[in-house]
């Protein structure tokens, strides 16, 4: 059996998406979005440009604390890496 026949074979929860016991997750579809979603959480899996604009609003919140530590003689910056 191919995986697509698998899928095809599947039958959808009650709200529509897929449940794949081998990845653990549920697959959701919205418009043309497939999201995944924790099946223990609920959780929707974040997409990688989503995690890539949290890490870049992490990263410049540091950078912002950091400065006012600066400025307050309560820091010394960070190493890269």
């Amino acid at each position: 059996m191919t995986l697509l026949q698998n899928v095809r074979e599947k039958k959808p929860l009650p709200d529509g998406s897929i449940r794949s016991p081998l990845l653990g997750l549920d697959f959701l579809h919205e418009g043309l979005m497939l999201h995944c979603r924790d099946p223990e959480t609920g959780e929707i899996v974040p997409r990688y440009e989503e995690i890539t604009r949290m890490r870049q609003a992490a990263q410049a919140r540091v950078a912002e604390l950091e400065a006012l530590l600066r400025q307050s003689g309560s820091c010394q910056p960070a190493p890269n890496g």
